[in-house]
């Protein structure tokens, strides 16, 4: 979730994709932080149905860092030292100083230590943006290497090898077999480096975008990652099915292509003459603003709600999903009216949701 200004081309059915998945997180923080207990018993548990947030957890967020990676790539930057750190510092402006500054406001609105957000693995919410600075240092030291060895365009293999390396070191039993310190571990969100595979796969598909969408292209091809997603989601359902972490992680690589296959094929629908396409790419395009704002405006005290969608079993899912995403389009909104507020200050725009300086306020 990262505004780096308007570049000179956008594709716009990737903003339009981008938007759906900030209101897929927004709809699972309602879920979380609105429904409170109840929300513990709308999962599978003893029950013999899959709710759809159960569906979108699989994907959601492996599609937001897919997208970040994505998005990052181009073919011809030079990762020299110089240009890797301007890089690291332009991210860090974005990234760190906005997170620094909303985690603050909201630990003293709610009466929460500063010191314990910062060794909460969740951040209160706000580690998302921390993990993908951890990301961006880890492509860049990795992107970095290779070009000292003289590999500019970098290594497909060592990129896989490296980003699953980085994923092995987020389980569990790494950190056991290290004996971290707990705070250690949760300062540095050492269990969020899982998603870092996503990340390196969005760069790839970037660079190899042409030969991706000749395979979305196929018919064959298309029905059997729609068919193998479907099949692979309905297994990781069940914990008890060897292989179960496995399988969920195909899930994330497939919901991925799946959701952008679709988007990509009907991109016309994503466009800026449809409102809907002009409604999702706002969205889209301002998902640091509505990650950083959104927490202060989420329902707390909706726990009757969501025992009565937990109660109704798989009977409530249409509704369940209906209300929440209608909280969560009214979350959305309240803090894009907020950020609009703030962003009438060029310098509240550009040090809190990562915009451009104006010329004239930069010769100030």
């Amino acid at each position: 979730m990262e505004n780096q200004g308007t570049p000179k081309k956008r594709i716009e059915y990737i903003d339009a994709m981008r938007g759906v998945t900030m209101l897929l997180v927004v709809y699972s923080h309602i879920l979380y932080f609105g429904y409170s207990g109840a929300y513990k018993n709308m999962t599978i548990g003893e029950s013999s149905f899959l709710t759809y947030n159960e569906v979108f957890t699989l994907f959601r967020m492996p599609l937001f860092f897919f997208i970040s990676g994505f998005v990052l790539f181009k073919q011809d930057f030079s990762w020299s030292a110089t240009a890797s750190g301007k890089f690291l510092l332009k991210k860090a402006k974005v990234q760190l100083i906005p997170t620094a500054f909303f985690l603050g406001a909201f630990t003293l609105m709610w009466g929460t230590s500063f010191q314990y957000a910062l060794f909460d693995p969740s951040k209160c919410g706000y580690w998302f943006t921390l993990t993908l600075f951890e990301y961006f240092v880890l492509y860049a030291t990795f992107r970095f290497i290779c070009n000292l060895l003289g590999k500019k365009n970098g290594n497909d293999l060592l990129l896989i090898l490296f980003a699953f390396a980085v994923y092995g070191i987020s389980r569990p039993a790494i950190t056991e077999l290290l004996h971290m310190p707990e705070n250690v571990g949760g300062l540095i969100g050492l269990n969020n480096l899982k998603y870092f595979v996503y990340f390196c796969f969005g760069t790839l598909v970037k660079k190899h975008f042409s030969q991706v969408e000749t395979l979305m292209d196929n018919g064959y091809i298309m029905a059997a990652l729609i068919l193998a997603f479907f099949g692979f989601t309905t297994i990781s359902a069940f914990e008890q099915v060897p292989f179960h972490q496995i399988f969920q992680k195909a899930v994330g690589f497939l919901g991925i292509l799946l959701v952008f296959a679709i988007f990509r094929r009907y991109q016309a629908a994503f466009t800026k003459e449809r409102r809907i396409g002009r409604i999702l790419q706002y969205i889209g395009r301002h998902t640091l603003d509505i990650y950083l704002l959104h927490y202060f405006f989420l329902p707390r005290n909706l726990g009757k709600l969501g025992e009565f969608f937990s109660q109704g079993g798989g009977n409530n899912l249409c509704i369940e999903f209906a209300v929440s995403m209608l909280l969560a389009s009214i979350v959305v909104s309240l803090s894009l009216c907020i950020s609009s507020a703030m962003r009438t200050s060029p310098i509240l725009a550009h040090w809190l949701f990562g915009a451009k300086l104006p010329v004239k306020t930069q010769r100030l």
